[in-house]
């Protein structure tokens, strides 16, 4: 593992594997970039995961890696030797979260958000298999966390929010929404239907 992280050329050899058709050979290179991901060299620990990134930048053209696997997985299949792709694409997602800085990995759950990956993942939740339910279990926490992480963040910009809508005048209140992200916006639309309702 170490050899291949430290070649120059890792990426452009690797990323020639996506070439194949075979589901077979791609799982077999994503369960290799899966451990290369958290694999931690002793001169440089981030080496592999930078190798990761490199390899899916190199494959996926005008995607984002983690929309590339997003997408890769939804096409995957829940059977046979699509299954066993579809577990080794969201195992390799699910190393690249866990490996990730809060910032970046903010950003990956955004990517996936954009592209549904979650009703994706949902679809699967019926499959019979214990190895892609244990996966499946693992982006679940993984999101979990994120959305605590996210709502933290939130909490003082929308008490402000809150305190500015509550003296303001009612021709107002749906231009200060207006101007708000999307996750704080919701938030008070929500909290304004149910007043509606109930005056």
């Amino acid at each position: 593992m170490e050899y291949v992280t430290q070649q120059d050329d890792a990426a452009d050899l690797l990323s020639i594997t996506f070439e194949s058709e075979s589901c077979q050979v791609k799982k077999a290179l994503f369960e290799m970039l899966a451990a290369m991901t958290v694999y931690e060299n002793s001169q440089d620990p981030s080496q592999g995961r930078r190798r990761v990134l490199e390899t899916l930048e190199n494959a996926s053209r005008d995607q984002t890696p983690i929309t590339f696997l997003g997408k890769e997985f939804a096409h995957a299949g829940s059977d046979g030797s699509g299954l066993a792709y579809a577990i080794s694409t969201v195992k390799l997602i699910n190393c690249l979260l866990l490996s990730a800085e809060i910032a970046e990995k903010r950003r990956l759950f955004n990517e996936l958000g954009a592209i549904a990956f979650s009703s994706e993942v949902d679809k699967s939740r019926g499959v019979d298999n214990d190895e892609l339910l244990t996966q499946i279990d693992l982006f679940d926490r993984m999101t979990n966390e994120m959305e605590e992480v996210f709502i933290n963040e939130i909490d003082p910009e929308l008490r402000k929010i809150q305190s500015l809508i509550a003296t303001t005048t009612p021709e107002k209140k749906d231009v200060i929404l207006a101007g708000c992200p999307i996750r704080i916006a919701n938030s008070l639309y929500c909290e304004k239907s149910e007043s509606e309702a109930n005056s």
